[in-house]
């Protein structure tokens, strides 16, 4: 398989994934960040994904890309967390 096909691929399986796991994904960074804050789990997802691309297309697609992708915004949501509280002190 050549990498322009491999590339194809992990695109369509992240377009895949991002169909059936964004709003499960957007749902509990909402619950995280209150319904105010919707804009921002939606920015976290859609970052997600890129990432998710990226080392995807780097280091190939993990054994379970839905835990990855969970685990990922989880941690970007923590670190927005962070980066929020340090703003405020």
């Amino acid at each position: 398989m050549s990498v322009k096909n491999t590339f194809i691929d992990i695109d369509k399986i992240a377009d895949d994934l991002f169909r059936h796991e964004s709003g499960k994904i957007i749902a509990i960074l909402t619950k995280v960040f209150g319904i105010k804050r919707l804009e921002l789990a939606e920015d976290i997802v859609q970052d997600t994904f890129v990432s998710a691309i990226n080392n995807w297309r780097l280091n190939g697609l993990p054994d379970k890309p839905p835990a990855w992708l969970m685990q990922v915004a989880k941690n970007k949501a923590i670190d927005t967390l962070r980066r929020d509280k340090r703003m405020i002190d």
